[in-house]
């Protein structure tokens, strides 16, 4: 996600689900992934925000959209709901876009979510937050990553405020001061205007940084400052941009600097091992080319990039070429290969190359990230076209074709097109990445 644009202000990667499926037992199946990450839960959610949005978020199965930030803005949100994550107040399935009502609200509503500046989605719950800072959170609640105070096996159909640090339920005071949030699996990530991080929800693998894997935390705690051991007395700072993983996250810092916490078990934490064990504080992700234990590390970094639903990460760099690392069985790092895990960044390659490369990705301004079974990425190139990388059983790569994995980066064709594509995607403003989808706001001409 990229921070440094006027419109859109954000693209949080969440992802979509199958939510029959999904039980209450599935994170201690989860936790026992230590002895075999293939017995994970990997299903996604989508939720997207509207049409002329300033901010956005697919998550596996539902899309969230939000408004232009403006009194009148509203919310939009459309696919899977089974757990309430569209916000409607109710829990039925949408094919197209539904209004998310305000909070308090029951169904059917007759006032509905206005002045929102950000939306995010998670797995099976959706977040948005408001030009004043605070925070709403509706969907799944099992683990509190609607962070008010509870947890639940009943959906939460329609917004609730995100509580203070501290509080307990019933909340007397609630979050503010937030600029951008971020879904997760089944956590949530809020960034202060101070450039502190807030975390809450479920933190068994330490994705919620604070020293600790106690969980669930259904209000916010603070992430911690690298090499602090809980409690913490010293937190993390001056960070500009955050991302929510499948139980990990990732924080940019205003020095172009990358830190990592929680499930490291793919190498998606980026510092050079893989571990069964929890990282439960904030690590540096290492430079290209270094082995454990680091001593040079990631630098010049403007925008990161991952989703819900994804164990790998990306990099954008300030001389607009793109890295990557963490999971790489759909050749969704772009290196050419499948290899994995990438426990350090590789540079993703040029289109048409073949690994070993020598030429790579640049001109980008803009990446994104998301995907299980669809594990793939985007970037956004300067001229306004659109590249793409990973899985494409699905289509998702945009290629005209379901050849899959694509290990290096393809064009985006455009509408209408079939295989091979003579015409590609073009004037595009700004990219997100599903569980198994992609999407992209286009300039009107």
């Amino acid at each position: 996600m990229r921070l440094d644009d006027d419109v859109p202000v954000g693209l949080t990667p969440s992802n979509v689900q199958v939510e029959p499926v999904i039980t209450s037992d599935m994170k201690e199946v989860s936790m026992l992934a230590r002895l075999g990450r293939s017995m994970r839960r990997r299903l996604l959610v989508v939720a997207v925000a509207a049409l002329t949005a300033t901010a956005w978020s697919p998550g596996s199965w539902q899309t969230a959209v939000a408004g232009d930030g403006r009194p009148g803005g509203t919310v939009l949100a459309w696919g899977v709901n089974g757990n309430g994550q569209l916000g409607d107040g109710t829990t039925v399935d949408r094919s197209t876009p539904v209004p998310v009502c305000a909070s308090g609200q029951a169904s059917p509503c007759s006032s509905f979510l206005r002045g929102v500046h950000g939306t995010a989605a998670g797995t099976t719950h959706s977040l948005a937050f408001g030009k004043d800072g605070t925070v709403l959170a509706w969907g799944d609640n099992r683990f509190g990553e609607l962070g008010n105070g509870t947890t639940s096996v009943t959906p939460q159909t329609t917004p609730v405020p995100v509580c203070a640090p501290g509080q307990t339920a019933p909340c007397s005071r609630f979050l503010t001061d937030v600029r951008a949030v971020a879904g997760g699996s089944d956590f949530s990530l809020a960034l202060r205007n101070d450039g502190s991080v807030l975390a809450w929800g479920f933190n068994g693998d330490g994705e919620l940084g604070d020293g600790t894997t106690t969980t669930p935390r259904t209000t916010p705690v603070q992430v911690c400052a690298p090499g602090q051991t809980a409690p913490c007395t010293r937190f993390l700072t001056d960070v500009v941009a955050i991302a929510a993983g499948f139980d990990f996250s990732v924080a940019l810092r205003k020095d172009g600097t990358v830190f990592a916490w929680g499930d490291n078990f793919v190498g998606e934490l980026g510092n050079g091992t893989t571990s069964v064990t929890p990282q439960t504080t904030p690590v540096q992700v290492c430079a290209p080319g270094q082995t454990a234990p680091c001593s040079r590390f990631l630098t010049d970094v403007r925008a990161i990039a991952t989703g819900d639903q994804a164990s790998h990460s990306l990099a954008l760099r300030k001389d607009g070429t793109v890295l990557a690392w963490g999971a790489n069985g759909n050749g969704q790092l772009g290196d050419g290969t499948t290899a994995t895990p990438r426990t350090t960044p590789v540079r993703v390659c040029a289109p048409g190359q073949t690994a070993p490369c020598t030429r790579f990705l640049h001109g980008v301004r803009d990446i994104a990230a998301n995907g299980l079974s669809g594990a793939h990425s985007l970037a956004l190139h300067e001229d306004g076209t659109v590249l793409a990388w990973g899985a494409n059983g699905q289509g998702e790569v945009g290629d005209g074709t379901t050849t899959t994995p694509r290990t290096t980066p393809v064009r985006v064709c455009a509408p209408g097109q079939t295989a091979p594509c003579t015409r590609f995607l073009h004037d595009v403003r700004a990219i997100t990445a599903g569980g198994d989808h992609s999407l992209v706001i286009v300039q009107p001409r």
